[in-house]
């Protein structure tokens, strides 16, 4: 596949798995947009063949999936295509994923989208206790990852489009009141549940990092949390998995 728009990936190394593993950051970018970068081949190109390629930034959807990734030290690409850009969404949705969203992962001959559904195949493949010990525990991580996205994330993502992200012209007040309301109630309900440092106990597994991907989100527009989730939201962050993979 030969050079397409002009685009140039530019690779960010973050060197941080044993066994010579590495895993880095490709950012799309327009000719001429700044140094170190290569043209590259296309955004379903061959570089680095062989690795786990995920599409999406670090501050969407794709940020949970990148987190995971570090959590089962798997090998992997990030490509950050400008889905605002007509061009860069063109070439995206024509090249690698008809439905133009992210996140995106490939893995050899397995493409899958939706966050969740990539979270859960890495941890089956990669790291298999993330996902508990038992059918229970393996049941009651879907509910609380299912929870957080189906309940929580749109609350939270209510208060970020109309305090920040849409034009002034088409925020609504009202719409910020409605979901911190909405956010305060799920969160009151997670308060009550988080009775150990984790959600399922004592150790760690996909469904904190798969709600606290959202909880992450929630406070970051300026949710009040509780004590309970307050110091759980800060063993999550204190992962050097979390570190390596939010703070491209």
């Amino acid at each position: 596949m030969g050079a397409r728009c002009g685009f140039r990936l530019r690779k960010v190394q973050n060197p941080q798995h044993g066994g010579g593993r590495t895993g880095g950051r490709l950012a799309l970018a327009r000719p001429g947009a700044g140094c170190g970068c290569v043209v590259a081949p296309g955004l379903g190109s061959d570089y680095g063949h062989g690795m786990i390629k995920i599409y999406g930034s670090p501050m969407s959807s794709a940020g949970r999936c990148l987190w995971m990734l570090e959590e089962v030290g798997a090998a992997y690409e990030c490509i950050e295509p400008n889905l605002r850009d007509p061009e860069q969404r063109a070439l995206y949705t024509s090249e690698v994923f008809a439905g133009g969203k992210v996140p995106y992962l490939v893995d050899e001959d397995v493409k899958l989208f939706e966050s969740m559904a990539i979270n859960n195949y890495l941890a089956a493949k990669y790291k298999p206790e993330l996902l508990g010990s038992d059918l229970v525990a393996r049941a009651l991580i879907d509910q609380w990852s299912f929870w957080a996205i189906s309940n929580l994330q749109p609350e939270a993502i209510k208060v970020l489009l109309h305090s920040s992200i849409l034009p002034e012209t088409q925020r609504v007040a009202g719409e910020v009141e409605a979901g911190r309301s909405g956010c305060a109630r799920f969160l009151a309900q997670l308060e009550a549940s988080l009775t150990h440092d984790y959600l399922l106990g004592d150790q760690f597994t996909a469904a904190d990092l798969n709600c606290g991907s959202v909880v992450n989100l929630a406070s970051r527009v300026g949710i009040q949390t509780g004590p309970r989730v307050t110091a759980w939201l800060e063993r999550l962050r204190a992962r050097p998995a979390y570190k390596k993979a939010l703070a491209h």
